[in-house]
């Protein structure tokens, strides 16, 4: 582990599914997908980090909204587990949202055929805790920018150790996650 700062981890598998989808493991951990629907990253949570940190750059068709579940060991968290609130701003609009008891936590709001540009925090992943989080994202729309903030929760106090990543629509993009060094 190096000191301070980030450390870029290497995912052990990526998959996908969507037609004519594929993913891939590049130089030091980037991720790069093209026409996936869902995205599953295993092997990128251990002890070795409580916090990290995904950036990525994506195009999805149509909008869509970019939601996720826990892994352990290839295996997906689907119970109703998961809630969200959302804060949305855009023109001079500024709203908000929330839902809980859902089977996927929403991480950051995308689509509309442009690039978009979103990040997410994920806290204690890999603990026998619940597991919380923060997304954030940016992008292109008809009346100019427009950026969307996450909170997510994952109630279920177990440690995970990747995660399944549902984009709705084909999305296509690529993608690093960092294990933020104490």
């Amino acid at each position: 582990m190096a000191g301070n700062g980030m450390t870029l981890l290497v995912p052990s598998a990526v998959s996908v599914t969507g037609g004519g989808s594929s993913a891939t493991i590049g130089a030091k951990g980037k991720i790069t997908y093209s026409s996936a629907v869902t995205l599953q990253i295993d092997g990128v949570f251990s002890a070795t980090y409580d916090n990290y940190l995904m950036v990525a750059v994506s195009t999805i068709g149509t909008s869509a909204n970019l939601y996720l579940r826990y892994r352990a060991a290839g295996v997906t968290a689907t119970a109703s587990n998961y809630s969200h609130q959302q804060l949305a701003a855009f023109s001079a609009t500024v709203q908000g949202s929330r839902s809980t008891g859902d089977a996927q936590g929403l991480v950051v709001g995308v689509g509309d055929g442009v690039n978009n540009g979103f990040h997410a925090y994920f806290y204690g992943p890999a603990l026998s805790q619940s597991t919380i989080g923060r997304g954030i994202s940016a992008q292109a729309v008809a009346a100019g920018a427009q950026i969307n903030e996450f909170a997510f929760v994952h109630t279920v106090s177990s440690a995970y150790d990747g995660i399944d990543l549902n984009f709705q629509n084909a999305a296509a993009g690529t993608m690093t996650i960092y294990g933020l060094n104490q």
